[in-house]
């Protein structure tokens, strides 16, 4: 695959903050994990505990078909299919695409 970021469309807001939530309440650390927005909105980057490993999380439409990406650099670890129409269980299923890679 390309570069994910080519087709990369913005991280809405919503989903932002409930991939956040259900990633720190499914989190065994006390404290909340770091995840980070970058400025342009197209990437959220991941917590891992790999030095020099910098996983991230980004959207991509094709035609009518969303997808989750758990990338690093120019690598897919892992993708699913989400509907944006429904925040909650989109940031469920990008969890879950991100657990796979951990």
């Amino acid at each position: 695959m390309s570069d994910p970021l080519t087709t990369a469309i913005p991280l809405p807001a919503d989903f932002v903050e409930e991939f956040i939530a259900q990633a720190n309440d499914t989190s065994l650390d006390e404290e909340p994990l770091d995840l980070k927005l970058d400025s342009d909105g197209l990437r959220l980057h991941l917590t891992n505990i790999n030095p020099g490993h910098s996983p991230y999380l980004a959207l991509n439409r094709e035609g009518s078909t969303v997808r989750a990406l758990i990338c690093s650099g120019s690598d897919v670890d892992a993708l699913t299919i989400v509907d944006l129409s429904n925040p909650r269980e989109a940031a469920t299923a990008a969890l879950g695409a991100w657990d796979t890679t951990l």
